[in-house]
């Protein structure tokens, strides 16, 4: 969401922290990211509330829904503990109008169900990571002409 006073300004920056792996189970309305360190996984997770991913010809699409899950710690240990993000952030879109109540009751039950599985420490929490890591360092992919444009 932009606020009233941006001027539609930006500046590109590249990307220079620790690598993320964000796993998506197709259907699911989340993603849980973790952070890689080039050595060792940190011990910060994210789930992210989005719409189920749709594959495109340029890769896959998805619409985040404001409200977020931070966890840290060691999934099952006492050091575990998760708690939501920026539902201010989505109590004002709906005080904006660009969220209807309903729409943002739907998410808060996402958000419900996910926090749920990040307690309990369920998948992907309690998955071996590692697995998902690339085999060498990702490069950058260039983005193709008119990647920013619609079709029909």
């Amino acid at each position: 969401m932009a606020h009233d006073t941006w001027d539609g300004s930006y500046a590109e920056k590249t990307w220079d922290g620790d690598t993320v792996v964000r796993v998506h189970r197709w259907g699911e309305r989340w993603s849980v990211w973790r952070w890689y360190d080039g050595a060792d996984w940190t011990d910060r997770w994210y789930g992210n509330l989005e719409t189920p991913w749709q594959r495109t010809p340029l890769g896959f699409d998805t619409q985040d829904w404001a409200l977020d899950i931070v966890a840290s710690g060691h999934p099952r240990t006492s050091s575990w503990h998760a708690d939501f993000k920026d539902a201010d952030e989505l109590a004002w879109m709906v005080q904006r109008g660009t969220v209807s109540a309903s729409d943002a009751a739907a998410v808060h039950t996402v958000g419900d169900q996910l926090m749920e599985r990040t307690r309990r420490a369920d998948w992907p929490f309690d998955a071996n990571w590692d697995d998902w890591l690339p085999s060498s360092p990702a490069r950058a992919v260039l983005m193709p002409a008119g990647w920013d444009r619609l079709e029909g």
